[in-house]
């Protein structure tokens, strides 16, 4: 077998050699014929291989995908818009934002491969060599490009000079050098603009000449302030205290700076989060001191007694950094720490006689410590017989309370015969179940058809033979009352010398005492509680005549931005100092 395999590998050199004239002619033949055929069979909608576009390959690619990648490149390419020597652009917008459409089918359409050329052996390997390339066609919008002129130039080409400035490189200042500005002339823009012909890869860059605006701050003008603020960063910042020195690291000083300019002047920034937390680490120990504690005692708002602590003392931060600055800029010879006196905390005691005024300064004392804006209002009723308010004759939105006016109104015409009991208010309804829901439940529709159908001013009217002027339902706003009328009408309520015969007195009382809304004055209170709220928005309101074990009297309570939890603290606060 292995003598078969020798001699047959043996034949077939001495075939090749034989023949190999014949080879090396028809080798080289073939090769060219089958490039021939490739180049015949070469689609016309591609281009040529290794053809470059604008610096990019597009060999073997179709036409329609190198023409949409070439518009889309063009598209969105930036403009970039110099004016005058600046050396950075005040403007970069693509070429589309100016109203440039730049269009690549022509072409890239002519690039052709022809059939004298493809006849031609090896011709697709070099063809690229003879295409000419040409340039876009390019189609100017003058509607496009004056947009752009209005919406970004606003009328004019006015650049503002760039003041010259400092910052900080490593551990050393430097000047960051201005620009100047200068105006041009819109149509000078626009000549130049809508005869933008650019070619990639290169950025289309246009200098637009103007007539200069020079910076207020040079470089030369900081210069010399930078050679100042580093020969002073070249050695540690002398802090000066109760003859002692605090000598900050440079490097340290160096994190806190920044810089601005200011009405053409160079200002020297020192960070207050960084200064503080080094000066309070560093020296708190050393110079701060805690105030002392003042002690005071009222009697009903007037002092009787004071303590005076002791004044304290606190780094004056604010101050130490103007100083470090004068010291960075060579106007002192040394940074003074600023030192500021704390005042004593003040700590009250006070005391409230069971006194109208007693009561009263309370009331202030609450109003005046707790959210929200309040007016108060008492009327003992029996025992000492006390009244005590606080801006009682402060007109309030009535909320719901205007429901106890209504009250009174309706129950005044029942008695004259004008509405009966079983008419017919509101939703089915009869005045008798109206006025029972109204009262108790601040039933809001039996209210409402109860005021349209009795009328806004006979209301306001019917009030005002119980209390003053200030309650009114004629105000555009909204209703209005005063913690003292609620009071007194209250008060006229429980000791029946309201204008009521005492059937109509029993029925509008009984109907308070069932309020379902307990969490105000009742819930502050000793005894049994007849009252009606109100609420809207932001108000919370309630009157009430409390039955409580220290006598009957009557409360009032109406606040904006308070809440209920207030009303009854305030209630207890009052019921303490009565008993």
């Amino acid at each position: 077998m292995k003598r078969k395999k020798v001699g047959r590998t043996e034949t077939i050199r001495q075939w090749v050699l034989a023949h190999r004239r014949l080879l090396f002619v028809w080798a080289p033949g073939a090769i060219l014929l089958l490039l021939l055929l490739i180049q015949l069979a070469y689609p016309g909608d591609r281009l040529v291989p290794m053809q470059r576009v604008d610096e990019v390959s597009y060999g073997f690619a179709k036409k329609d995908s190198v023409i949409k990648s070439l518009d889309d490149r063009y598209n969105n390419t930036s403009a970039q818009l110099y004016f005058g020597e600046a050396k950075k652009p005040q403007f970069t917008p693509k070429l589309k934002d100016i109203g440039l459409a730049v269009e690549n089918d022509e072409r890239i359409q002519q690039l052709t491969y022809p059939w004298y050329w493809r006849i031609v052996p090896s011709s697709i390997v070099w063809m690229h060599y003879l295409s000419d390339v040409k340039q876009p066609n390019y189609r100017q919008s003058d509607t496009a490009l004056e947009r752009y002129l209005v919406s970004e130039l606003k009328g004019s080409c006015e650049v503002a000079p760039k003041n010259a400035t400092a910052k900080i490189v490593g551990a050393k200042v430097v000047v960051v050098p201005g620009q100047d500005g200068g105006v041009c002339k819109e149509q000078d823009v626009r000549k130049t603009l809508s005869s933008l012909r650019p070619s990639l890869p290169k950025q289309p860059r246009v200098r637009i000449s103007m007539d200069p605006r020079p910076a207020a701050l040079r470089s030369p003008d900081v210069q010399p302030i930078v050679a100042t603020l580093n020969d002073k960063l070249s050695a540690p910042l002398p802090l000066q205290y109760d003859n002692a020195t605090l000598e900050v690291p440079a490097k340290e000083v160096v994190e806190w700076l920044s810089f601005s300019v200011e009405n053409d002047t160079l200002e020297v920034i020192v960070d207050q989060e960084k200064s503080d937390q080094y000066l309070h680490s560093n020296l708190d120990d050393a110079l701060a001191r805690p105030a002392g504690v003042t002690k005071v005692s009222t009697q009903d708002f007037v002092e009787v007694s004071r303590e005076d602590g002791a004044p304290g003392r606190a780094i004056d931060t604010n101050a130490t950094r103007v100083h470090i600055v004068e010291y960075l800029l060579a106007k002192t010879d040394a940074i003074p720490v600023g030192v500021a006196n704390v005042e004593p905390k003040v700590e009250y005691t006070r005391n409230y006689s069971n006194s109208d005024t007693g009561l009263s300064a309370l009331m202030k004392h609450y109003a005046d410590t707790h959210p929200g804006t309040y007016g108060v209002s008492l009327i003992e009723l029996d025992g000492k017989r006390r009244r005590a308010s606080f801006n009682d004759a402060s007109k309030f939105t009535t909320a719901s309370t205007y429901k106890l006016y209504v009250a009174f109104s309706t129950l005044r015409r029942v008695e004259s015969g004008e509405f009966k009991w079983s008419d017919q208010i509101a939703g089915g309804r009869s005045l008798e179940q109206c006025f029972e829901d109204m009262i108790a439940k601040s039933d809001n529709p039996c209210a409402e058809a109860l005021v349209a159908k009795i009328g806004y001013r006979p209301i306001t009217q019917d009030a005002h033979t119980v209390v003053s002027t200030n309650t009114t339902f004629l105000d555009t706003e909204s209703y209005k009352t005063t913690a003292g009328d609620l009071s007194t009408f209250m008060a006229s309520l429980a000791t029946r010398q309201i204008p009521l015969r005492s059937d109509s007195i029993d029925r509008l009382t009984s109907a308070l005492g069932r309020n379902v809304y307990r969490q105000g004055i009742p819930a502050g209170a000793n005894g049994t509680v007849a009252n009606k709220v109100g609420f809207l928005e932001s108000f919370l309101h309630d009157a009430a005549i409390v039955y409580s074990p220290s006598g009957t009297y009557t409360l009032s309570v109406m606040t904006d931005g308070s809440s209920w939890a207030n009303i009854a603290e305030l209630t207890r606060e009052i019921e303490k100092l009565r008993s």
